[in-house]
């Protein structure tokens, strides 16, 4: 692979790779990084295109678009159209190319750069052990937004920090770059508004708090995330937070989560200051 790279494009700085040696380098990625592959496999993100582009409740609901790609397919090369027939909210619809039914639509190399900027890892100075988290140079940061329309990976620290709103009011949005990674995908409409399209941004009792401080990375699993804020009992309500009414207990919940607030459960009291 090396020898065929400089033997045939000395010149290029910009290596492309096809849909197709994507997954087949993601299927090597899997020899190393088990864990992490088996974590994505179980999760939400490991959906293929018969998953997506073929669920008839989706399609009736918003025709298919152009868009569509932008996060499921990212490194497909044709568009919409030429994946999937008709276009319009009447089906039935079907995969011109059927072998990509159970192609995964949001490959490890979707969120993960191969060739990332950094700095080599330095050893630690163990004659002065105090000093070794001072000294520490930042890690190598693999992570990044993938933009099917640059043919490029965005670091997180290139990516803008959305300015949100509700009900007209500026919300705080989570620091950390991870949600900026998030909320390319997860975005709301045109406006910003807090909740809308697939819009996650906390609010409420959680607002400005990571994605990551829930959710797991690669399988997105959330299960014990009341644990590590939450004690057994809330020392405010008294009450075990993981037995409240919101969608964390029970997904049919009207108190989701990440718009949770005091009244959701507590209606009509006036909750005390500190």
């Amino acid at each position: 692979m090396v020898f065929t790279h400089v033997k045939t494009d000395v010149t290029s700085e910009n290596i492309q790779m096809s849909e197709a040696q994507i997954l087949e380098t993601m299927d090597r990625c899997k020899n190393c990084h088990e864990s992490e592959y088996n974590k994505w496999k179980a999760s939400g993100h490991s959906a293929g295109y018969a998953d997506i582009f073929l669920h008839e409740t989706h399609n009736k609901t918003e025709q298919l678009n152009e868009d569509c790609l932008r996060c499921h397919g990212m490194f497909y090369s044709g568009t919409t159209a030429d994946l999937v027939e008709p276009i319009s909210q009447q089906g039935p619809w079907k995969l011109k190319e059927p072998e990509k039914a159970t192609q995964p639509t949001i490959p490890c190399m979707a969120c993960h750069q191969v060739h990332a900027p950094g700095e080599p890892v330095r050893k630690p100075d163990y004659a002065n052990p105090n000093n070794i988290f001072y000294a520490r140079n930042l890690p190598n940061n693999s992570v990044g937004f993938y933009n099917r329309h640059e043919k490029m990976h965005f670091q997180l620290e290139k990516l803008p920090r959305p300015d949100m709103v509700l009900f007209g009011d500026t919300v705080q949005t989570p620091a950390d770059p991870v949600y900026r990674l998030c909320v390319q995908c997860h975005a709301p409409l045109a406006w910003h508004e807090v909740g809308t399209s697939d819009d996650h941004t906390p609010v409420g009792v959680h607002s400005g708090i990571s994605c990551n401080a829930c959710h797991e990375p690669h399988s997105n699993n959330q299960r014990n995330s009341c644990d590590k804020c939450h004690s057994d009992v809330s020392k405010n309500c008294k009450l075990d937070v993981r037995t409240m009414n919101t969608t964390y207990a029970n997904p049919a919940s009207a108190n989701d989560i990440h718009f949770v607030g005091c009244v959701n459960c507590h209606p009509g009291q006036k909750m005390k200051s500190k």
